[in-house]
């Protein structure tokens, strides 16, 4: 791991605000998903352009 990417080990209360809300930790998968900048503002624009679906290769349920 690099130091730049320490930071996302530390707890979800001692993040920097702009990661709240867009860090989040599954401790259970080992698994972290960090969203990306203005995906909320994306998603709700286009859901009102599409139907929208969400789909994952993801193999655990």
């Amino acid at each position: 791991m690099t130091a730049e990417e320490e930071y996302l080990m530390s707890p979800p209360d001692s993040l920097p605000d702009e990661l709240k809300g867009s860090l989040f930790r599954l401790d259970f998968m080992r698994m972290m998903t960090k969203l990306r900048p203005f995906i909320r503002t994306f998603l709700k624009e286009a859901s009102e352009m599409f139907e929208m679906y969400v789909y994952t290769m993801g193999d655990r349920a």
